[in-house]
Formats: C-alpha cells, structure tokens, sequence
C-alpha cells in the first residue's frame, strides 16, 4: 500500500513538472526584422551657414490676435476636442484601474438561509441559518505582468494627451487657412470693385465718344462690357465663398453653421513675418502626432513582452474566513479559515499564444512605417511651405517692380494728358492694370502667410530655439536589443 502512494506521489510530481515546464517555454527571441531605422539630417536643404538657429524663431505673438481668440475659443467649445478630452480621462482611469490590480482586493459575502428540517418525533420544526464570509487575495506579480499592465496604461494615458495636442493644432491650422482665406476674399472683392467702378468709367467715356464721333469701334465697348459682367461674376461667387467658409469656419468653433459670422477683420496683416531659412530638424520630434505614434510604439513593445509572458503561470493566493450559524447570536462561534495557493497556466492551446505573439510583431512593424511615414509627411510639410514662401517672395518683388514701373508710366501719362496728348481712357486703363497686379499683389500675399502657418503646423506649433552646440547632431530612432523592437528616440 505505501509503495502504490509512493509511485502515485512520485507520478503526480512528474506531471506537475511537466506542466510547469511546458508553461515556461519562452517563445523564440528572433529580432525583428523590417523595421527600419530613421536618420534625420540636422537642419533641411534651406540653411543658413551665417545664422545662429537660436536667433531664428517662431513666434505666436505674431500670428493675428483674432486668429488666436478664434483658437481659443474652438479649445472650449469643438467636439472633435471634447472627445479627444474624454478619451484622455479614461486613459487616465485606466492608468488607476492597472495600479489598483498590483494590490491586494478584500471581498465580502453575507447570506441567510431559510428552511425546514423533518425531525420524525419532534415533526417539521422551521429552521435559520445566518452565514457570513470574507476573502482576501492577492496576485504576486512574480513575471512582472501586472508592472507591464501599468506601463501600458501610462504610455496611452500619455498618447492620448499627445493626440489632444495634434488635435488642436490641426484645428488651430484649420482656422487660420479659413481666417486668412475670408480675409483675403474681402480684400479682393473690395479690389475687383475698385476695378468694375474705373472699367464704367472707361465704358461711358467711349461710349460717349461713339456715339459723338463714332472713332470707337463698337466692338471695345461690347469686351467693357463683357468684363463689367465677368467682374460681378467674380464679385458674386467670392462672396458666396466667404459664406461657406465662415460656416465651416463656426462648425469648427462648435456653433452651428448659420450663426453670424466669426470675423471682423476686412484686411490681411501689414507685416509678413521674415522668411525663414530653414529649421533643424530634430525640432519634429516635438510634433504632437510624431510623439503620439512614438508613444504608441512604447505600449505596443510593453504588450509584446505582456504577450510573450503568456506562456508563465499565473500564482494567486487566497485567504477566507466563512462563518455560519442557526442563531445569529452564534454566529462568530462557527467559523472556518482556508488558505488557497492556486496556480494557472495553459498547457497546450494550438498555437495561439504563438500566433498572438507574430501578431503583435506585425502590429510593431507597422507602427515603425508608420512613424517613418509620419516623420517623412513632416519633413514635407515643412520644406513645402519654405519652397512656397520662397517663391511667393520672388514672386511678389518682381510684381512690386512691375507696380514701380506702372507708377512711373501712369505719371508720364498724367503729365502728357495736362497737356492735351493724352486721352483720360489710356489712364484708366493703366489704373486697371495696377488693380490687377494689386490683386496678383493681395494672392501672393496671402501665400506667404499661408506658408507661415503651415510652418508653425508643421514644426508642432510655437517653439524658439534655445542656443546649441554648433556640433552636428543626429536624431536617430533605435531599436531595442529585446525582441520587443523599437525602443525610444536619442540625440
């Protein structure tokens, strides 16, 4: 009989050992390959040798006062931000739901119990039973699997404030493209008035001229005409532009579309912030979006370790106390106390714990492209909008030097006309040519400033530069050693 229990005892040890052997089988740690690796140059292609970055900034105080009161204002009250918001308060209450499962949890359990007994003397005699209990357990965090639950918990706390920060300033640039794009409506049509009011000018002098000499041809009057009728045209739809964006302009400020509209201002900004040379390009990192994938990547590696400890037991241990009695006066007198140490794992599952692990490798390997595209698209971002306002300022100094030398025609033309030998249309018509140029003028003006916004968009929002080594420096995105793939950004 004691040799049976002893080879009994001896064949549930060995079970027991090929189970907790089999739980700790640790998935092969093969790197991860196809994960790229960014360099990022020091400055863009527009540098600037003789400059010191720190002397070159971008400064909010400098955009319109409107624009940002309008910012402000879409901050309290655009839903897409509320969200955005809520999203970041679950986060948070996740991030305390994680820290609340490394500690201990104390249950309670109180009954009572009604019945009847059939005792064959006494007959049916109605019985009570009070019953109460308690439980204490507690999870030892013996592979570090809780910790990981917490680290994933802060590092989606910290993405969704990243996202929150996206979020407004795309907002942010959405607003000042439909702020500077009324305004530049506004200033236009009060130009294409200007040139309607001097082209019924010139169309009643030649008509007059037709009709008391006939030396116009009927053919000029008829193209006045015709532009007369192009210019309202033009007049018309700006201004039912300027209707459309000033509702999407109070969608994105959380009104509805027909509230009245949100700007005041009739003209663009007097001074054009100086066109800048370049920016270093390290200052992406402090994009919102770019953190907010790096952040991502950060949970995603911590849930490839939480997915590779899958295949650790799990250990918990239990103490309860449970009490019962017919009188509830003796209640504490019964009582019982148990002491559980319950270990869990899996001992075959058909692959599954292996094909979540390639699943959350994929899912790494896609953030990784994912953060590459996301540096290259800011990269973009920001030379488009140097290439454009460095075109737009070449641009404007040639129509400022065609506007030079209209003047200096228009002041010859005034000169002979004092003099009788020049006619009033021939001056008109050079005023119409400047309105025109003015308005090429007005266009490029409004380039260059969309070209600074998307600049400040692009470079993550306001930021200066503080003074640096003149050392060249690299951004570099490593990859970590363990199989958990990316692992931070260094300098």
């Amino acid at each position: 009989m004691n040799t049976s229990i002893q080879a009994l005892i001896l064949w549930t040890n060995a079970v027991l050992g090929v189970i907790l052997l089999s739980s700790c089988r640790h998935v092969s740690s093969a790197p991860l390959r196809g994960i790229p690796e960014l360099t990022v140059d020091e400055v863009f292609s527009r540098k600037d040798e003789h400059r010191r970055w720190d002397e070159v900034f971008i400064d909010a105080a400098k955009v319109p006062p409107e624009i940002t009161k309008l910012v402000m204002e879409a901050v309290k009250s655009n839903p897409s931000l509320g969200e955005a918001n809520a999203r970041i308060i679950q986060a948070a209450a996740l991030v305390k739901q994680a820290e609340a499962g490394q500690g201990m949890a104390l249950n309670y359990d109180a009954q009572l119990t009604l019945g009847r007994q059939r005792v064959p003397v006494l007959g049916r005699d109605p019985i009570h039973e009070y019953a109460a209990g308690a439980l204490l357990s507690y999870t030892p965090d013996l592979w570090g699997k809780l910790k990981l639950q917490v680290e994933i918990a802060h590092y989606n706390h910290v993405m969704q404030q990243e996202n929150l920060r996206a979020a407004v300033l795309n907002i942010a640039g959405q607003i000042s493209t439909l702020w500077l794009q009324v305004v530049y409506n506004r200033e236009l049509i009060a130009n294409l008035q200007r040139q309607r009011a001097l082209n019924r000018t010139l169309a009643a002098i030649n008509k007059r001229r037709y009709r008391e000499a006939g030396s116009v041809p009927n053919d000029i009057i008829l193209d006045l005409d015709r532009t007369y009728e192009s210019l309202n045209q033009q007049i018309l739809k700006l201004q039912s532009s300027e209707v459309l964006l000033c509702r999407q302009l109070n969608v994105l400020l959380g009104h509805s579309p027909v509230k009245p509209y949100p700007i005041v201002t009739e003209h663009l900004p007097a001074k054009i912030p100086r066109q800048m040379p370049g920016i270093p390009a390290d200052l992406l990192v402090n994009r919102p979006d770019l953190r907010a994938v790096f952040w991502r990547l950060q949970m995603e590696t911590a849930r490839l370790k939480l997915t590779n400890l899958a295949w650790y037991p799990d250990l918990k241990l239990s103490l309860s106390w449970r009490y019962s009695a017919r009188e509830l006066a003796d209640l504490l007198d019964t009582w019982i106390t148990t002491l559980v140490a319950q270990l869990t794992g899996a001992l075959y599952d058909s692959g599954l714990r292996e094909a979540q692990y390639q699943q959350q490798v994929g899912v790494l390997r896609e953030l990784a492209h994912l953060y590459r595209n996301t540096y290259f698209q800011a990269i973009l971002a920001v030379e488009t909008a140097l290439e454009k306002a460095q075109r737009a300022a070449q641009e404007e100094a040639s129509v400022h030097s065609q506007l030079e030398l209209i003047q200096r025609k228009s002041d010859l033309l005034r000169t002979r006309y004092a003099h009788g030998t020049a006619a009033a249309g021939e001056i008109l018509n050079l005023e119409i040519s400047r309105l025109q140029l003015e308005s090429s003028l007005l266009e490029l003006r409004r380039q260059r400033l969309q070209a600074w916004f998307d600049l400040i968009q692009a470079a993550g929002g306001e930021w200066r530069l503080r003074p640096r080594s003149r050392r060249p420096q690299r951004a570099r995105l490593h990859r970590a050693q363990h199989p958990g793939g990316l692992c931070g950004l260094r300098s």
